[in-house]
């Protein structure tokens, strides 16, 4: 069996990174390491970078501190956007590719909207929840428990798509499909504003 994370693009992929998310020790509950593909798409003259994750199911603080992980991730590429590069001698080494403050982080973030993990994702100041910046605040639509899979107790909201600051604004529709069973997890179209 094969577990990891996928994102597909139409548009050209420029520089990629996997991040191994923090796995502390939590001897209560099965538990596996988690990741984030990061990923810069080469949009013509607006390039945006894209974290797809899928963030510890039983552990609440494993998932709590993967939460934790993807703040400083975007708190560091907000800070290497405001930092002039620094090119020693023309080295192609050091020739500085773009990594975007702009971006979006989306994924099963395996929490419902009201948890710890979700406020520490939106409550930091990095990352927003597209979905009240287009709703208000209109419950979240359920993403899980729609189709008759043998989980969840009760339809929720676990999959999210989160922006950073500079691109809030741009936010035009956020939708979650729900008529398909294709999977145990609906998908969610995201429309931004370019």
């Amino acid at each position: 069996m094969y577990f990891g994370n996928l994102t597909l693009s139409r548009l050209p992929i420029g520089q990629v990174w996997r991040h191994l998310l923090p796995w502390p020790a939590d001897p209560t509950v099965p538990a596996m390491q988690r990741a984030c593909l990061e990923l810069v798409l080469n949009a013509p003259n607006n390039p945006i970078r894209i974290l797809n994750t899928h963030l510890e199911y039983y552990s609440k603080s494993i998932r709590l501190a993967q939460a934790g992980r993807l703040v400083e991730l975007q708190r560091e590429a907000e800070a290497l956007a405001r930092t002039p590069s620094t090119n020693k001698d023309n080295n192609p080494a050091f020739k500085a590719l773009p990594r975007p403050e702009k971006a979006l982080l989306c994924g099963d973030m395996n929490c419902e909207p009201s948890t710890s993990a979700h406020k520490r994702l939106s409550d930091e100041g990095v990352w927003h929840d597209a979905w009240p910046l287009v709703h208000g605040t209109r419950a979240h639509a359920p993403t899980v428990g729609l189709h008759g899979a043998e989980w969840p107790k009760h339809p929720y909201c676990c999959d999210y798509f989160f922006v950073s600051n500079v691109i809030q604004t741009l936010v035009k529709r956020i939708q979650v499909i729900e008529d398909t069973a294709a999977s145990d997890h609906q998908p969610i179209l995201l429309e931004l504003e370019v």
